[in-house]
């Protein structure tokens, strides 16, 4: 399984940790709750690799997966 992160994910994960004013625990959940819905939709799937944006930092949209077959 790949899990890729783009910049602007990384970016706004790191705002969102600033503006919660928390440590490395914080940091963790802030990811834990992206990762939510991934960590139940991919057990048994065909799923080879999840991609995070922004948008997903955000709400704004879900992840991108990679399932087997895909051409990338």
């Amino acid at each position: 399984m790949d899990l890729s992160f783009t910049p602007g994910a990384l970016k706004a994960i790191a705002h969102q940790a600033m503006e919660r004013k928390t440590g490395a625990r914080g940091l963790r959940a802030i990811v834990e709750s992206i990762l939510l819905e991934p960590m139940f939709e991919i057990p048994g799937s065909d799923v080879t690799a999840v991609h995070i944006t922004d948008g997903v930092v955000y709400g704004h949209c879900n992840p991108i997966y990679s399932r087997n077959g895909d051409v990338s």
